[in-house]
Formats: C-alpha cells, sequence, structure tokens
C-alpha cells in the first residue's frame, strides 16, 4: 500500500526557501536590462548567491538571477529580457505578486583576506556587484573589470564606477567602441597575479577563454571561480 503524505504547508515552504514576495518598482537600468525592487520580508542571502523567481499564478515557472543588493526587506534584481517570462517580468505592474526561492549557489568571497579579481561580461555583472560592494570585500584587495559592448549596455554603470573609491583598480570596457576584450595579459599586470582569486561571471564562451588562459598561465584551477550568464 502507498499513499501521499499531506505535508503542512509551513514545511513545504522551508523545504524549498519559499517566500512570498512583491514587486515594489522596475527601472529601465540599460538596453534591454531593467532594475528590479521586491519585497521579501525575511529573506537573507550571502553576496553572490541567486534566488529563483515565479508569478504567483505560475509557481512551477521559475527562473533563476542573482541577487546584486538588498537594504531591509528590499533586494533588488537586474534582469536582461530575454524569452516569454522576462518579457512578462517587464511588462509586470508594481504590485504584482512573485514567488521567491532561496538562496543558491556557492559563488561568494572566501572567508580568508585575499586578493581578489572580478571579471563580468553584461548582465553577469549582478553577483560580481554584490561581492565588490559588500562588507567582507573591503577587507581584501580586489580589482573589477567589466565589459560590454557598448556605455548604454553597461548595467549598473554608477553602481560600478562607484567602486573605484573603495577598491584598487575598476577597468571598463566597451568593445563596440574600440576597446579589446579582456584577456589573461591585462589579468597578468596585477601584483601577484598567480596568488589571487578570480571571479568570472558571464557568457560561458568568455568564462571557457579565460579560464583556459589562467590555468596555461599557471594559476591554480582552485582560485577561479565562475558563474555563467
Amino acid at each position: 500500500m502507498s499513499f501521499k503524505r499531506k505535508w503542512p504547508e509551513a514545511v513545504l515552504r522551508g523545504a524549498l526557501k519559499l517566500k512570498d514576495a512583491i514587486l515594489i518598482r522596475a527601472v529601465q537600468e540599460a538596453k534591454d536590462i531593467k532594475r528590479f525592487d521586491i519585497e521579501c520580508p525575511g529573506f537573507e542571502y550571502k553576496c553572490g548567491q541567486y534566488v529563483m523567481i515565479a508569478f504567483a499564478d505560475k509557481p512551477d515557472e521559475k527562473r533563476a538571477f542573482s541577487v546584486v543588493s538588498k537594504k531591509g526587506d528590499i533586494i533588488t534584481l537586474g534582469i536582461k529580457r530575454k524569452g516569454e517570462f522576462t518579457s512578462r517580468l517587464f511588462e509586470a505592474k508594481k504590485g504584482t505578486r512573485l514567488l521567491l526561492f532561496g538562496p543558491y549557489g556557492k559563488f561568494t568571497l572566501p572567508k580568508e583576506p585575499e586578493r581578489i579579481v572580478f571579471i563580468a561580461g553584461g548582465i553577469g555583472i549582478t553577483p560580481i556587484l554584490s561581492m565588490a560592494s559588500s562588507a567582507d570585500a573591503r577587507n581584501k584587495t580586489c580589482n573589477i573589470f567589466y565589459c560590454a559592448k557598448t556605455k548604454e549596455e553597461m548595467a549598473f554603470y554608477k553602481e560600478v564606477k562607484a567602486l573605484e573609491r573603495q577598491h584598487e583598480k575598476v577597468n571598463l570596457r566597451f568593445t563596440k567602441q574600440g576597446d579589446k576584450r579582456i584577456s589573461c595579459e591585462d589579468l597578468k599586470r596585477i601584483e601577484g597575479f598567480k596568488d589571487c582569486y578570480f571571479y568570472i561571471c558571464g557568457p560561458p564562451p568568455m568564462i571557457a577563454s579565460l579560464r583556459e588562459q589562467l590555468e596555461k598561465s599557471g594559476v591554480n584551477p582552485e582560485r577561479i571561480r565562475s558563474e555563467r550568464f
């Protein structure tokens, strides 16, 4: 004999890391990218982690997005329009009910004081900005490389520029405006290059290329951490 146990809602929500959320505002951040402020009481996360978002009327249709920041009960996400789900999100009105699952992921900072190199491509800046802006990052020596096709397509430009006051170097590149893509030759100029931790987030080809270059240059693979967008 078999039967299905009916679990209490509180138990299921805990197992799924599920919370109710409400869209507070959505603001155009860059070309095809919006900043979403979502109210979610009781939510906690580690900088660099992501959440799964679903509309309340379609809980099984979820998409993953990295958390940019959190102030009080408001979390901020940076989302690029791509497909039906994000298109619906882009058209959503203030007060839209959402479901938030998470946080998830181990793309987070090491505990020990270390030299960190952050490398972001396009919307891959979201977890990088979260980590680079954190209190933990202030105790580390950080370099930031951020690449987009144009300034108009660079999300959170002002926030990244503001990090120049906090970190050793912030390097912004626009590949359609004559700038070269980020390469290992750029990274080798960093003091203590082989002792750095490298956090790379962006398109899969960018990650694969940089990882290969870094490993060939003698960087320990365990010091290279990445997340695909």
